[in-house]
């Protein structure tokens, strides 16, 4: 297989990958619409009291816990990437031969998936620590 043909191939399959990703959560979310409204429409129906309704209609606090997963997986993406420029580098600059066969090829990345990791951290705990000065501040 010649180098144009699987960047051909890789390019493909990376739209579609994107594609499938955004239609199937639109899927998710088209049907967790349904199921809330469904749950609305119960509560009206059965007259239930506002406490069990509160329960029922509050899964929205779990959206809060994961709030920076998106933050965590480009720092540890980026460190991953990182990482395989690193070993590009020493390649071109020393010669060495770091391939994907090698230990020392996947010690490097896991580093740099371990610094992403770290920074990803630091950046969601500066943040948090700023959110709640500025609570404070408003209390």
């Amino acid at each position: 297989m010649e180098p144009a043909d699987i960047g051909f191939v890789s390019s493909v399959l990376g739209i579609a990958c994107g594609i499938v990703a955004v239609v199937s959560g639109s899927i998710v979310k088209v049907k967790r619409m349904n199921n809330e409204r469904r749950i609305r429409e119960s509560i009206i129906a059965n007259n239930i009291d506002p406490e069990t309704a509160r329960q029922l209609i509050t899964p929205e606090e779990n959206r809060e816990k994961n709030r920076y997963s998106t933050l965590q997986w480009g720092c540890v993406l980026l460190g991953l990437a990182l990482g395989y420029l690193f070993t590009l580098l020493l390649n071109a600059m020393f010669g060495s031969n770091i391939n994907e066969h090698t230990f020392s090829f996947w010690i490097i990345l896991s580093s740099g998936i371990g610094v992403g990791l770290l920074i990803s951290f630091a950046i969601k705990l500066k943040m948090e620590n700023r959110e709640n000065a500025s609570n404070r501040q408003e209390e």
